[in-house]
């Protein structure tokens, strides 16, 4: 469903935009010769792991009942490109993830930005248990006892995947990726290279339209993650926030947008 991610080092041509073996010395479409090396997987050699301790770490969570729970922590760096630096499939309950993940954060001084999670949190019902404590039950509310909060993700589908695939493709001024995942994150990896429609478009038209729940939750994390559209003076701002200034030095709303 994800197309253009490479694990394998390839050539770019920034004549048409294209993806080219690395044998070639010259576009097959084109003709055009100004190409440069690329890959979607970045290793040590490119930036030694994790990455500089200033770019700001974002997190994101997709959740389940009945298999372990996907996490992933994103940097950001000031040309507004994306790194993914780390991933966790966690078995147990809300404060086992809560006490995997805060300890990974603690063990490389990471202090996420935010945390994001599957906006359908809010409405998943556990299977055996429909309320407690006279409250429904919900696995965001489990996380929320538990002290681990999170912000819906926005989950929309075909604008996500179109954001990565946007963000795969090499760009002109950085020449490399938006997006890239380190080596450390193979279930991301796999995933993303493997998931696929439902049935076959030859048998089962009717399925092509709807995606397989097989090798879906990381690509999940990269559309939330997308669909965010992140850039450095965004994180900046909700990392150094200013008050506005007004009058002779006092603090006050700006008149125009009201913050």
């Amino acid at each position: 469903i994800i197309r253009g991610f490479t694990e394998k080092p390839r050539q770019w041509c920034f004549g048409c935009r294209a993806s080219l073996p690395r044998s070639l010395t010259a576009c097959t479409a084109c003709g055009g010769t100004d190409l440069g090396d690329y890959c979607h997987v970045w290793t040590d050699e490119d930036m030694p792991w994790p990455g500089p301790r200033a770019w700001p770490v974002l997190f994101y969570i997709d959740p389940h009942q009945a298999r372990p729970a996907a996490c992933a922590w994103f940097k950001i760096d000031p040309l507004d490109q994306w790194w993914q630096v780390a991933e966790l499939e966690i078995e147990g309950d809300a404060a086992a993830v809560k006490e995997a993940c805060e300890a990974l954060e603690a063990e490389h001084g990471w202090h996420p930005l935010w945390r994001k999670g599957d906006p359908k949190m809010p409405y998943q019902t556990n299977q055996f248990t429909r309320t407690a404590g006279g409250q429904a039950f919900s696995i965001k509310k489990a996380f929320e006892e538990v002290g681990f909060h999170f912000m819906d993700a926005t989950s929309d589908m075909a604008l996500g995947i179109n954001r990565v695939q946007e963000a795969l493709k090499v760009s002109p001024y950085t020449r490399q990726p938006r997006l890239r995942v380190s080596d450390r994150c193979p279930k991301t990896i796999f995933q993303t290279t493997h998931f696929v429609w439902e049935g076959s478009h030859r048998t089962e038209p009717q399925l092509r339209e709807k995606p397989s729940k097989r090798n879906s939750d990381f690509p999940a994390i990269l559309r939330y993650f997308a669909n965010d559209d992140v850039t450095w003076p965004m994180v900046q701002a909700m990392a150094h926030p200013r008050a506005i200034v007004v009058g002779a030095g006092g603090v006050g709303r700006n008149a125009r947008g009201g913050y």
